[in-house]
């Protein structure tokens, strides 16, 4: 098995005089968004890198009669979760590209939805991506999800109503998109905080996880130097070894081809 090396951070330190790959699990973490070819509905799906996935959407925004869908679950190795929470069965499945498939019931058969989606990873908001959530009264807990390119959609505390926004700017007051008529207002700020209606502060509780689909660059024995002649988007084989004449900083992630 072969993969392209994708340099996405640098924060661990080891010192090697030569370097081998190892195949991990595969690793779904990150924020999906999707739509309904209507626009009228839509979701976004949250998994971290324990691959534990949140996931808030619904139909018909703006409308006394729209549906909610939540779910949450761990994501399996072959990408699909599934739940059934608060009458409401939920199923996905997320493929290495970074697609997913969606859908999503009514226990009773009163409706069911079906939504394609992908991965988000634009830039403008990707600093506070991640899942949110604020503690109301006695045991009730608001949350929400936020994407990388400002697709709010939050869950009302007991999963039966919710809303979607799209920012555009820090500090900007957004009104959302309401399932019923509980309508609030938005604001995200740059410190991982969402301002809802002036009320609540929903602070964010997990961030997006590690890239999909990853191997690990790891380093045997230990020797002082820094990495010669391995270079971004070079091939290496899974389970060889490359002797180097140095190693540099860093924790690097490689996609699977």
């Amino acid at each position: 098995m072969r993969c392209g090396v994708c340099l996405y951070l640098s924060t661990l330190v080891f010192l090697a005089a030569a370097i081998s790959l190892r195949a991990e699990s595969p690793s779904y973490a990150g924020v999906y968004i999707g739509q309904t070819t209507d626009n009228l509905g839509g979701f976004a799906l949250f998994v971290d890198g324990n691959q534990q996935a949140v996931l808030i959407g619904g139909y018909n925004y703006n409308d006394d009669n729209g549906d909610a869908l939540y779910g949450s679950c761990t994501v399996d190795a072959s990408g699909n979760g599934n739940s059934d929470i608060s009458d409401v069965t939920t199923s996905f499945t997320i493929s290495t590209n970074g697609l997913v498939s969606f859908n999503g019931s009514a226990d009773d058969g009163s409706y069911s939805y079906h939504m394609e989606g992908s991965m988000a990873s634009s830039d403008p908001f990707l600093s506070v991506s991640g899942l949110y959530s604020v503690n109301l009264s006695g045991s009730q807990t608001l949350t929400a999800i936020v994407a990388p390119d400002g697709w709010i959609y939050r869950s009302s505390p007991n999963h039966g109503g919710g809303g979607r926004v799209q920012v555009t700017a820090y500090g900007k007051r957004t009104t959302e998109s309401s399932l019923g008529h509980n309508v609030n207002t938005f604001t995200l700020n740059q410190n991982a905080t969402i301002n809802l209606s002036g009320v609540y502060t929903l602070k964010r509780v997990d961030t997006v996880g590690p890239v999909t689909n990853s191997a690990i660059l790891t380093v045997n024995p230990p020797n002082a130097g820094t990495i010669a002649g391995i270079k971004n988007g070079q091939v290496l084989e899974i389970g060889a070894s490359y002797p180097v004449s140095a190693y540099e900083q860093g924790l690097f992630f490689f996609r699977l081809d």
